[in-house]
């Protein structure tokens, strides 16, 4: 759902500036469903607008995936934007390099077992789709920001190997963690 305002200043008057307004809930399983998805969503919020340039653009919902470095997702910001205090701490530590976070985003993404790689197809089609939101994002002129909402959300973790034929064996909930923008 989209819809373009026109706000007024505080004596009622048009300051115009649209302003587009965005609610989404893109796809729980797919990562190319939700580039797509989110792709689409930016389509629509640039043609709602009146204005000849981009309009400012809120973009809230369930993005169902966590916007981690290494993700599509991820592309669709602004690089000099992209605020985590938890990978600074870390870079800070350590040199973290972008592949891996890759291929662990693919295998996130693809819900591997815990400690399984992609094979080199999967990862293959994993850069293929993340330059494909670099190429949109660069040919729209585009620069997302990402609000800091701290925790949204409780799920199960992927990353627990629960052996369907186990008794008496209960998933864990994953601590909170945003999944909106």
């Amino acid at each position: 759902m989209t819809q373009a305002f026109i706000p007024m200043n505080e004596k009622g008057g048009d300051i115009n500036d649209p302003i587009v307004l965005t609610s989404i809930h893109l796809d729980a399983c797919n990562e190319e469903k939700r580039v797509q998805q989110l792709q689409q969503c930016l389509e629509h919020s640039i043609s709602s607008s009146t204005a000849c340039y981009h309009p400012a653009c809120i973009i809230a919902g369930d993005y169902n995936a966590e916007l981690f470095e290494g993700s599509c997702l991820n592309a669709f910001l602004a690089k000099d934007e992209v605020v985590d205090l938890n990978s600074i701490k870390k870079a800070q530590s350590e040199d973290v390099d972008y592949s891996d976070n890759r291929v662990k985003e693919c295998a996130t993404s693809l819900r591997l077992s815990s400690g399984t790689l992609p094979t080199a197809d999967q990862m293959k089609t994993w850069d293929t789709l993340h330059e494909s939101v670099t190429t949109f994002i660069d040919g729209k002129y585009i620069s997302l920001k990402r609000v800091d909402t701290k925790c949204t959300r409780v799920a199960y973790d992927h990353d627990e190997d629960v052996s369907p034929n186990a008794e008496n064996v209960e998933r864990t909930m994953k601590p909170p963690s945003l999944d909106n923008l």
